[in-house]
């Protein structure tokens, strides 16, 4: 692997560049030799393996088959897994992420967009950061050391039942059709109305 591949890698490790540019990076190095695209594309697949377990999508991507994947997952659009999923490490997903059937996930959890989970959720996290709405269609179990934070609404179906270690933080309303237990829900009304008192 050349120095200037690594390099590449260490960016995408330390979180300079995306998915994305990573592989847009390493086609042009590629095809700066002479390669043809299909092997720059072999190259960029040999290079993230090389990232301890790392599976990165530079794109939206569509899962239609059980996965189950060891190391961090990266996926810079959004994501649809239309079967039971496993993921042990970080999760990190740029757009918005439906898990139609059972997910079993332990690691950081971050997305850009909404989530939503229509089956049932095992989730074990330091921290959950969701950029749109949170939804819970059924039941779910997620323990989470420091704090859920939902800028979007948070939603729970009837049905769902949510059972949470650590404090929810959520930017817009709580539509509770379901129940929460083991933690404070706040929302940034509160927060706001808290702040005043202090002033």
């Amino acid at each position: 692997m050349s120095d200037e591949q690594m390099r590449i890698l260490d960016m995408l490790r330390e979180g300079k560049i995306g998915p994305e540019e990573a592989e847009n990076l390493l086609k042009a190095i590629s095809s700066g030799t002479g390669k043809k695209e299909r092997d720059s594309q072999s190259v960029f697949e040999r290079v993230t393996k090389k990232l301890g377990g790392m599976k990165v999508f530079p794109g939206a991507a569509r899962f239609d088959e059980e996965a189950n994947v060891h190391g961090p997952l990266t996926i810079g659009g959004g994501a649809k897994f239309e079967k039971d999923v496993g993921v042990k490490g970080p999760l990190s997903i740029g757009g918005g992420t439906t898990f139609q059937g059972n997910v079993d996930h332990s690691g950081a959890f971050n997305c850009g967009g909404s989530v939503k989970f229509e089956g049932e959720a095992k989730v074990r996290a330091d921290g959950m950061n969701v950029g749109g709405s949170l939804k819970f269609a059924d039941r779910a179990e997620v323990s989470v050391s420091d704090k859920i934070r939902v800028k979007g609404d948070l939603i729970l179906e009837s049905g769902a039942q949510l059972s949470v270690t650590g404090d929810i933080v959520v930017d817009g309303q709580v539509v509770d059709k379901g129940s929460v237990s083991g933690t404070k829900v706040r929302t940034a009304e509160k927060s706001e109305a808290a702040k005043e008192e202090e002033d």
